[in-house]
């Protein structure tokens, strides 16, 4: 299982992850006041995974619910909520969803670097993440 970022991305000075996306899409999102809007995305930022939501990731992943994991751990690094996360990832192209996975796997490997994660830890928040299917 790759640790690698996909040739687009631009790793960013703050430890976030840019993904350009082929084919830019458009998605209703819960703003912080739970109000909905459009909103296009032609790139993605994910952000550094949380110490709280890596713990999240890992029990979901353990309890055997991978889908759950997955999208929680995308939801996270984009700092967006489930119901937006898994909208958003329904309406990627192929492509564009295995970058997300790849993404996933580097946060969760950098977090592991940094954070000092068990091996079993990395391997079940690694496996979820090679699960996504919204």
């Amino acid at each position: 299982m790759s640790t690698a970022l996909p040739g687009q991305t631009v790793l960013n000075s703050d430890g976030s992850v840019t993904l350009p996306l082929r084919k830019a899409v458009s998605v209703e999102i819960r703003d912080r006041f739970m109000r909905k809007r459009l909103t296009r995305f032609e790139e993605l930022r994910f952000q550094p995974l949380r110490d709280a939501d890596i713990g999240a990731v890992v029990r979901l992943a353990r309890a055997g619910d991978g889908d759950g994991a997955s999208l929680l751990a995308i939801a996270s690094m984009l700092r967006l909520d489930r119901k937006s996360a898994t909208a958003l990832v329904a309406t990627l192209d192929r492509a564009d969803e295995s970058d997300c996975v790849e993404i996933g796997n580097y946060q969760i490997a950098q977090a592991a670097r940094i954070g000092g994660m068990s091996e079993e830890d990395i391997e079940a928040a690694k496996q979820a993440g090679t699960e996504t299917n919204p």
